[in-house]
């Protein structure tokens, strides 16, 4: 059951890239979710005891399910049957969690992860930047070609570019989901040398996915660890930003200064305008300001105006589109407050997934939030390592710090 807990149900679970919109829902991860509330309900039909003093995810749904009704009741509005059922869907993760979080190795989990993400992104690095070939893994089981591959752009050193998303349909997804797992394997570098080559593969793959995300995510961790540890870490972080300003770096200047000297569009203008139609529909009114647009709508092209995705320009604005900023700013502080306690590494991966385009509405998300916020808990426990063949030392998320 703790292989299945630790190592089967978080790969499923991390599996977006597998969305089907025929179905409206990724098969692994709705299988993933199957499997991890029926283990909660195991563990309780077993009358196993479980740690019931952090229900800090789910309170975070909870309350933003509270204002997205009270939005739809002062707005005379209906609900979308589909949100609904996401809703309810994302507080089930949150409550299995609860219930196996004494089962869980945190340690497994996320370096499991990374590595396993990484294995599929450098197998595709490798392929087309060594044999040519082009691997699209979601292509394969979606129909759906990824995002990011092609452009005019030519890299001295890599020829012809291509922005590689691994398991997931394009770069800024795949840096979505994989770098808060790499914040949180930092505090690990120090256990074992399979942990730090994890962590620093993992976090060499952010920079090559050639994101503009994955680029100030890897930016927030290198200073991080940088603060953090001393030694030989500053050496191979010294490599890794290296790498970035040799192979990534012109690529940036070249997207972000030479085509905007060229009144070519950046990527970041529907950003910018994005954050503009929010204000104004926040200061629409008193209503839009203190409950937002709520979330529980089939769309919100009827109050801003929808370029891209809701969430591409940050998971904060969404939340201040949806919930409004007062409602916002209490989650925030929530959230940060109890990452605080945990360690400094939780505190950047929450930071992380905060300015990402995370969505709320991922079964992930409540996953991926309660690993970061139980991470002392799974620090604690007494899982055995299958990867590293040992026992995790109590304690090792914080004296990792």
């Amino acid at each position: 059951m703790r292989f299945l807990i630790n190592l089967v149900i978080p790969i499923l679970i991390s599996l977006q890239g597998f969305y089907l919109e025929s179905l409206g829902f990724s098969p692994p991860v709705i299988f993933g979710a199957i499997l991890l509330f029926c283990s909660s309900i195991l563990v309780v039909l077993m009358g196993r005891k479980f740690i019931s003093n952090n229900w800090v995810v789910l309170i975070f749904y909870l309350f933003s399910l509270f204002v997205s009704i009270l939005a739809l009741l002062f707005n005379q509005e209906f609900y979308d049957e589909n949100r609904a059922l996401g809703f309810l869907l994302v507080i089930v993760v949150a409550v299995s969690m609860v219930f196996l979080q004494k089962y869980l190795d945190i340690k497994l989990i996320v370096i499991s992860l990374v590595f396993f993400h990484s294995i599929f992104f450098y197998f595709q690095f490798s392929a087309y930047y060594v044999f040519g070939i082009d691997v699209d893994y979601a292509h394969s089981f979606t129909g759906i070609a990824q995002k990011g591959w092609g452009g005019s752009y030519y890299h001295e050193e890599l020829g012809k570019l291509r922005r590689l998303g691994g398991l997931y349909n394009e770069p800024g997804t795949y840096s979505t989901f994989i770098a808060p797992l790499v914040a949180l394997a930092a505090c690990y570098i120090k256990e074992s040398l399979w942990s730090k080559s994890v962590f620093y593969f993992g976090l060499a793959s952010l920079i090559l996915s050639f994101s503009t995300f994955g680029l100030i995510f890897s930016a927030i961790i290198i200073g991080l660890v940088l603060y953090s540890y001393k030694g030989k870490d500053v050496l191979y972080l010294g490599a890794v930003s290296l790498l970035g300003v040799v192979f990534a770096g012109p690529y940036f200047y070249y997207r972000f200064f030479e085509r905007a000297s060229y009144g070519v569009e950046t990527g970041l203008e529907f950003r910018f305008y994005f954050v503009e139609q929010v204000y104004m529909y926040l200061t629409s009114g008193v209503k839009e300001f203190i409950f937002g647009a709520g979330l529980l709508l089939p769309d919100l092209s009827g109050k801003v105006a929808v370029i891209a995705a809701v969430n591409d320009s940050s998971l904060i604005l969404y939340l201040m589109l949806t919930i409004g900023p007062i409602a916002t700013l209490c989650l925030l502080g929530f959230l940060l407050y109890k990452s605080i306690k945990v360690g400094r590494f939780s505190v950047a991966a929450i930071t992380i997934v905060l300015i990402s385009k995370a969505s709320l509405f991922w079964l992930y998300t409540p996953f991926l939030l309660s690993l970061i916020l139980f991470a002392q808990v799974g620090a604690n426990s007494r899982t055995k390592n299958w990867f590293l063949n040992n026992k995790i030392v109590s304690g090792a998320h914080g004296e990792a710090l």
